[in-house]
């Protein structure tokens, strides 16, 4: 069996290059925000992190330092941040629209 070699044909190889780096562009969200599936994925992860927080995860790590590897904040900075939207949720659905309701 021959050895693999690089083709030769350098155009070929940095066209093929150009357009994997678009395709790449094309499949990565442009912001930062997550998905839904990525919020629920993330919201339910946080949860059972926070029921077994005093537990080891099989890495050998407590579950709240899993999350924070895998998402880049602690559970409680997360916690936090969903009574922040939780509040702000509540605080739109009190307010009235109408001013010339009494």
């Amino acid at each position: 069996m021959a050895k693999w070699s690089k083709p030769k044909d350098t155009k070929l190889l940095a066209e093929r290059k150009i357009y994997s780096q678009i395709k790449r562009g094309e499949r990565t969200p442009r912001s930062k925000e997550l998905s839904k599936d990525q919020e629920d994925l993330k919201y339910h992860f946080a949860m059972y992190c926070h029921k077994h927080r005093y537990e080891k995860a099989p890495s050998g790590t407590l579950w709240p330092a899993v999350f924070e590897k895998k998402w880049g904040m602690s559970l409680s900075e997360y916690g936090e941040l969903l009574r922040q939207r939780q509040k702000e949720k509540h605080e739109v659905r009190s307010t009235q629209v109408d001013d010339s309701l009494p």
